[in-house]
């Protein structure tokens, strides 16, 4: 539908050109904007879902950005989080949290997907990705990923405990956002590839 609700033709002369949508958004934001349809229901276009769709790509780049950065201080090889976890590398509550939260996600979202109902799976994946990851987990543990390196320790003189406790910590929270991110990339992929 136009974005009055009406319905789009040519005769009514309100009709978009989705290749001309895809040059001037993206082809990211124009199926951002699509998954969010019900499946039989008529969907208006929206400038407003594109421009979600618009800043949901630039925050998943941003991400991706400081995760990589901080990829590069794992000292261990990647397993899984499962596995992590039982082994004591990922032992911090808020990265547990995070892992179940993810996994309730996953299963919640392939039920959607297996019933066709893209929109329900978008929304709880960009909850997951906004609301937990983003907003509360990232900013949470952001110093921690800097481990001995971050600001607060700089002057500080730090004793073997302390500098093997905190690179402990360090290496949980990477970890942790390399399990959460991959399954996030892998639930945006239909979305937002």
């Amino acid at each position: 539908l136009a974005p009055d609700k009406s319905k789009m033709s040519k005769s009514a002369g309100n009709v978009i050109s989705p290749i001309g949508l895809i040059q001037s958004k993206g082809s990211d934001a124009v199926r951002y904007w699509a998954g969010n349809a019900t499946l039989g229901l008529d969907t208006a276009y929206s400038d407003d879902l594109i421009s979600v769709g618009q800043k949901l790509i630039t925050k998943l780049f941003n991400s991706a950005k400081f995760a990589e950065m901080n990829f590069e201080n794992l000292t261990d090889k990647i397993a899984t989080a499962k596995s992590d976890v039982e082994n004591g590398l990922i032992f911090e509550t808020i990265d547990k949290w995070l892992i179940s939260k993810a996994k309730i996600t996953l299963e919640k979202a392939t039920k959607f997907f297996e019933n066709y109902e893209f929109n329900k799976a978008l929304e709880i994946i960009e909850n997951l990705f906004w609301n937990d990851f983003c907003d509360n987990y990232l900013e949470i543990v952001k110093i921690r990923c800097y481990g001995a390196k971050a600001f607060k320790y700089q002057d500080v003189i730090l004793s073997k405990e302390q500098l093997e406790a905190i690179n402990e910590s360090q290496q949980s929270a990477i970890r942790t956002i390399y399990y959460v991110f991959n399954i996030i990339l892998k639930l945006f992929t239909p979305f937002v590839p």
